[in-house]
């Protein structure tokens, strides 16, 4: 799990670089929408390190717990966007 922490600092660190660019206002409310991101997934990230909310959980079901968490311009067939099979 602290593999997937030390990628998600740069990305918390750059979205912070970003905002604070005078990139005008879309460049800013990027930069927070990848900060939201980025603590939502710290969030998550945390969550599995503790060993009192582990559990085995199956593909499927993961899946569906990460699309849930995925913006919904991105979880409604555009691009990016992936099915949950079972």
């Amino acid at each position: 799990m602290h593999d997937l922490k030390t990628p998600l600092t740069t990305v918390q660190g750059l979205a912070t670089v970003i905002a604070e660019l005078n990139g005008g206002e879309h460049t800013g409310a990027h930069a927070r929408r990848i900060s939201e991101a980025a603590e939502r997934m710290d969030a998550m990230i945390g969550e599995m390190m503790r060993k009192t909310t582990r559990r085995r959980v199956a593909a499927h079901e993961f899946a569906k717990q990460l699309a849930a968490h995925l913006p919904e311009e991105k979880n409604s067939g555009g691009v990016g966007s992936f099915s949950i099979c079972r």
